[in-house]
């Protein structure tokens, strides 16, 4: 599955940020954290277990739905359900099936209509995956124009690298802003990062 419109998720974690909101361990938002959340069932009281399963130091699995167990109204709710299955609706529609042939040979398009790929090309075109997708997909970008017969003549480095500092920022932004609350000070946290 692929969403051709990770953006908008983008847009809301950026707001979020930029108005000084912070998740509940007192980090910033990422798009992926928003998506998650659009997705999580708990907000309308459900309880959802046994979707992921690990043998002891064996690799987590997703499971499959049919193996879910599931608790409806359990909790309190703090959405409404209407407005839940309203999301879940718009975020189903926009997502769709892509063999990574598919995906490869939408990246070859854009690059023939475009004369030359980049991150900020891939994440704004409409119908194609977001370049972490297909980072996830291929294991870089760099691989998935090798694929296509690109060569990019900037490095990208910086993109194949820019989740795992991300990751790093997100660990160590609480803590800092937590020091500098305690000298006495106001934080407001403003994020510039594409992927947020």
């Amino acid at each position: 599955m692929v969403d051709p419109d990770p953006g908008a998720k983008r847009a809301v974690a950026r707001e979020l940020n930029q108005n000084g909101v912070r998740t509940v361990t007192g980090s910033f938002w990422r798009g992926s954290l928003v998506g998650r959340i659009l997705k999580n069932e708990n907000y309308v009281g459900n309880i959802v277990y046994n979707r992921e399963s690990c043998k002891l130091r064996g690799k987590r699995v997703s499971n499959p739905p049919d193996l879910w167990v599931r608790s409806e109204g359990c909790v309190e709710p703090i959405v409404d359900l209407d407005v839940f299955l309203k999301a879940k609706k718009i975020t189903e529609e926009r997502r769709v099936d892509l063999t990574e042939e598919e995906m490869l040979a939408r990246l070859r398009r854009t690059l023939i209509k475009r004369g030359r790929l980049s991150p900020t090309i891939i994440n704004a075109t409409v119908g194609l995956p977001s370049a972490r997708t297909y980072i996830y997909h291929f294991g870089t970008l760099r691989n998935a124009y090798r694929l296509i017969g690109y060569t990019s003549r900037r490095t990208l480095d910086y993109f194949d690298s820019r989740q795992t500092w991300a990751d790093q920022l997100a660990k160590l932004a609480p803590q800092v802003a937590a020091k500098i609350e305690k000298l006495g000070e106001r934080v407001v946290a403003y994020s510039t990062n594409a992927s947020m």
